[in-house]
């Protein structure tokens, strides 16, 4: 480069442009049997030039949604003057595009919007820019009148240039959208990236997402979300909530925009983990809080404006955590009424990640199925229920994994029975379906399996139900039994819906993990069902987002492993989660409502001690019952962050037998509930919370257990980054 060129560079870089603003990857997907293309399947067909107009086209063929239907817009500019409506009321639909090369672009009146999302759930959106062209008013409108949507994937989405909001959700809607999930998204040059404006528009997930030049990239006014390893850039406001139940922003990072975090209620704790904000612009402050309770840890805030702080304080009432943070530059750290309840907590031995504030998180490779084998088109399943498919799929799955190089053994939507176990080993394949409408049932003999998996390495499970509910049952003993002989394997299960949801059985079916060891990675991208763990202490388990059913982990296999849960849901159980044999595990969102109980932990005599760690968004029961039973568990339980919610309006803690056992409740929300502890042994402290709690000085020993569950939490981030450093398909090569 000339010495011109590399000056120009170095301008442009001190004043704030980036050059390297990551777009899209293109999606080069072998299309499959049951897809339906725009281009050539329907009548009339869309031209995707830029110039004809689409609108009736594409308006004709989502108004007679289906279950199971895909959608597939190859490469093309396809124009739409009107709003398209996705009309449902539909499950498990897909909308895919070719990534970068699939723009749908806006060429109707000022401020209209270009999609509305009219009952849709279980479905996907992926890989399509959404372009305003800054005429738009909002580009995906989630605002149902026909069906709950929930469990929704966006993925590989670009929205840009929309006067009003890329995604909104709940503006006039009669049924919420929950659950959703948003994955290598990008938000540019929108007033609003993603907004959320009803109750139930809860637990919202962003990961790996970029949000730029908006004037604010997230806004939360009665939901609830979770924000993890996202970067923002150049917004007013990068994120604001007034949200109804908790949150959480974990390894995130923000550059030159105006504040990073805006709190506007008063009732929904904030967690903020190991976040680096470099270069805002606000002399009021990086993050303002408004008086929910807070914990802020591992967080850097680098070349502040002149007489700034990082943490401004509105509300004496305040209850704030704080452990680790530091400053770079001329900026205090906090700005607090004398009145704020402050702790400062001791650091503990796992360092926190290094974040570079200018980094990008929209991978530009991704990995696809590079070959089909298809269960119908090449080997004759009926996928009607009746028939037995169990040889014409165990053909589907031995030919992808001969030849391996990650082909997919597919599944058109339908309902396929076997009769016979399914067998899932080797390594470098895919095996799965469209969605919440592909699944397969048991026919064969009581107490069967209906997915095997053992020693398999870089294999992923995705798009497919396996013993769910919704379709026809049997009395199997496991939807999915997963095990491994101990040479280790890494095995990915993204978008499985299984047995658990709703049906209070939480010791059958579902995913039942078994006898993985130290080699052993199962890595869940999303999952619902039943989850049942047992002697796995020396493996990695991370589930990235998990909804319904009971978790159940059980027997000895070592401690020296790591099981951990991000996004978690549980309703409409008996309990939410089962430790058994004093076994340890960490969530770092768990949302709980509408259960009888919460939390069952046992152990016996001999047990080496445990620790359960839970930050969370909500806990709500049903039933006047109590929320936490301890039957000698020997170690402790941590449980912080939570809003406890409305009912039961005294949430009792039941401890009982010889073994040690400490419990810390931090940082809490009682939304008018009280705690009370029946122990016989126990020890029990509390720290931060609101309203019980005003004193500044806690004990040793309450510090210490949260410096503890705080390591645990860095453990977990970096399990849940590096695990994404290494894709699969450089894995293969190693």
């Amino acid at each position: 480069m000339e010495k011109r060129g590399r000056f120009f560079l170095i301008i442009l870089q001190l004043i704030g442009i980036s050059l390297f603003a990551s777009d899209l990857p293109d999606l080069n997907w072998e299309e499959r049997s049951d897809w339906i293309n725009v281009k050539v399947d329907i009548n009339p067909p869309a031209k995707g030039d830029g110039k004809t107009d689409d609108t009736e086209a594409l308006q004709k063929l989502f108004s007679n949604l289906r279950d199971g239907m895909v959608i597939y817009f190859p490469p093309g500019v396809y124009l739409i003057t009107q709003t398209i409506e996705f009309r449902g009321p539909a499950v498990g639909v897909s909308i895919i595009g070719h990534g970068k090369g699939t723009r749908i672009i806006w060429g109707g009146e000022e401020g209209g919007r270009m999609v509305w999302v009219n009952g849709l759930a279980y479905s996907t959106f992926q890989g399509i820019v959404w372009d305003g062209r800054n005429r738009a008013g909002v580009g995906m409108d989630f605002a149902s009148q026909l069906r709950f949507n929930t469990e929704s994937l966006h993925e590989f989405e670009h929205f840009r240039n929309f006067k009003e909001c890329g995604i909104r959700v709940g503006y006039n809607e009669q049924l919420a959208s929950a659950e959703t999930t948003y994955r290598y998204c990008i938000f540019e040059n929108c007033k609003i990236g993603v907004a959320m404006f009803s109750f139930n528009d809860y637990n919202h997930t962003f990961d790996k997402c970029e949000f730029r030049d908006c004037e604010i990239g997230i806004s939360d006014l009665h939901g609830n979300f979770y924000v993890r390893n996202c970067h923002f850039e150049f917004n007013n406001t990068d994120i604001q909530f007034l949200s109804e139940h908790g949150n959480s922003v974990r390894r995130s990072t923000s550059f030159g925009s105006g504040t990073f975090l805006r709190e506007l209620g008063t009732i929904s704790p904030l967690t903020i983990e190991n976040c680096h904000i470099r270069g805002w612009k606000s002399p009021e402050g990086a993050i303002i809080l408004n008086g929910s309770p807070v914990l802020i840890f591992d967080c850097e805030f680098s070349e502040p404006p002149e007489d700034s702080v990082a943490i401004k304080v509105v509300r004496g009432d305040q209850r704030l955590i704080l452990s680790g943070n530091k400053v770079k530059g001329k900026a205090s750290l906090l700005d607090a009424p004398n009145t704020a309840v402050v702790i400062e907590v001791p650091a503990g031995k796992e360092k926190p990640l290094a974040l570079n504030p200018r980094r990008r998180v929209i991978p530009q490779k991704v990995l696809l199925p590079t070959k089909v084998f298809d269960a119908k088109a090449d080997f004759g399943a009926k996928g009607d229920c009746l028939a037995d498919d169990t040889e014409a799929i165990q053909k589907a799955i031995d030919s992808a994994r001969s030849y391996g190089r990650f082909a997919i053994a597919y599944l058109p939507t339908g309902c396929y029975k076997v009769t016979k176990t399914l067998k899932i080993t080797g390594s470098n394949y895919f095996f799965g379906g469209t969605g919440f409408r592909t699944g397969i049932i048991w026919g064969g003999e009581k107490g069967g399996v209906i997915l095997s998996l053992r020693d398999a390495h870089n294999v992923i499970i995705e798009n497919i139900c396996i013993g769910h509910h919704d379709f026809p049952q049997a009395e199997n003993a496991d939807d999915i039994l997963h095990t491994s002989s101990g040479k280790g394997s890494y095995v990915r299960y993204n978008r499985v819906f299984l047995f658990g949801c709703y049906q209070k059985q939480p010791f059958i079916k579902g995913l039942h993990l078994k006898g993985l060891g130290k080699n052993d990675l199962v890595d869940v991208w999303h999952l619902q069902g039943n989850i049942r763990i047992e002697n796995c202490g020396e493996a990695k388990l991370l589930f990235r987002n998990s909804y319904e059913g009971s978790v159940v982990i059980k027997g000895q296999g070592g401690k020296n492993g790591l099981i951990a849960f991000l996004t978690r849901l549980a309703t409409l159980v008996p309990y939410s989660l089962y430790i058994y044999d004093s076994n340890s595990v960490t969530f770092t969102d768990f949302y709980n409502e509408q259960s009888d109980q919460h939390i069952y932990l046992e152990g016996k005599v001999g047990d080496p001690p445990g620790l359960v760690v839970i930050t969370g968004a909500k806990s709500h029961l049903n039933e006047e019952k109590s929320y936490a039973d301890i039957v000698n568990y020997h170690g402790s339980l941590i449980l912080g962050m939570n809003q406890f919610y409305i009912n039961p309006k005294v949430f009792v803690f039941t401890q009982r037998g010889e073994n040690p056992f400490s419990l810390l409740l931090f940082g809490h929300f009682f939304y008018n509930t009280q705690t009370n502890f029946l122990s016989s042994l126990g020890k029990f402290y509390t720290l931060a919370n609101y309203p019980e709690e005003t004193r500044r000085e806690v004990s040793a020993e309450a510090l210490s257990l949260l410096s503890l569950a705080l390591d645990r939490m860095r453990r977990v981030g970096s399990l849940d980054v590096n695990l994404d450093v290494i894709p699969l398909f450089q894995r293969e090569k190693r």
